[in-house]
């Protein structure tokens, strides 16, 4: 699906959910069961622009930077 609307996308914003609790819970990026490998790869080979945030962490920075250095780990 993402390969044939390629071209429709502007900006990839990343997420992660824990999906092994009763409800889908945010989490930091990396942490998750959501496949952003896959979604990196897409963004770097159509050069879009990738942004990260923390909507509901206990410690926004840490948090953050743990997310980001998962996605520079795999990017």
């Amino acid at each position: 699906m993402i390969d044939i609307n390629k071209n429709c996308i502007k900006s990839l914003h990343f997420k992660d959910f824990n999906m092994n609790v009763d409800t889908d819970v945010d989490t930091c990026i990396g942490d998750g069961t959501l496949d952003n490998e896959m979604y990196m790869k897409f963004g770097q080979e159509q050069g879009i622009p990738l942004f990260i945030d923390a909507d509901t962490y206990d410690d926004v920075l840490a948090d953050a930077r743990k997310s980001y250095e998962y996605l520079v780990g795999i990017g």
